[in-house]
């Protein structure tokens, strides 16, 4: 679809709640458009990332809102078992944005995906 009307090539989409069920299926959409796809989930997201390393997706950009994770515990967790499945299924650059929404680190972690 890269180069049609309707394209979302250039764009990044921030999907929240991409773990399961709409946001799941929101976040495949998107990349298939063309888009960049940040995830944002509380809940385990490996499922999602491997389907969309499956579908082509090369990087992704994943955030766990602060308040709603066990705390750095499970950034970790999601860092390392997040990454290791991104990339063992195909995917090239698995970024973790450590930052609530609003924070800078954040913003840099979505411009990474469209550099």
């Amino acid at each position: 679809m890269a180069g049609s009307e309707g394209s979302l090539e250039g764009k990044v989409a921030i999907v929240t709640v991409a773990a399961r069920g709409l946001g799941r299926e929101y976040a495949k959409r998107l990349a298939e458009a063309g888009a960049a796809v940040a995830i944002v989930d509380k809940l385990d997201s490996t499922a999602t990332l491997a389907d969309l390393a499956a579908r082509g997706v090369k990087r992704v950009a994943v955030s766990a809102p602060g308040f709603l994770t066990d705390g750095l515990e499970t950034l970790e967790e999601l860092s390392h078992r997040g990454r290791a499945t991104f990339l063992a299924a195909g995917g090239e650059s698995f970024v973790l944005a450590r930052a609530p929404a609003g924070h800078p680190a954040l913003a840099h972690a979505l411009a990474a995906l469209l550099a």
